[in-house]
């Protein structure tokens, strides 16, 4: 699991491009999950796939 800033958050379906293995790759999100707050605020996960949707 990275941690990545975005922009503007990304919708499922869309491409993203973060570097793995020291490589740049684009992935596909597959779903993204909303966890509710701590003192550090909400976090939004990303669950991606190298895979064509």
């Amino acid at each position: 699991m990275d941690e990545l800033a975005f922009q503007e958050l990304p919708r499922v379906g869309e491409s993203v491009s973060m570097p793995v293995e020291g490589t740049n790759m684009d992935l596909r999100v597959l779903r993204v999950v909303h966890i509710p707050g701590s003192e550090q605020g909400a976090t939004t996960m990303l669950e991606l796939t190298s895979k064509i949707l």
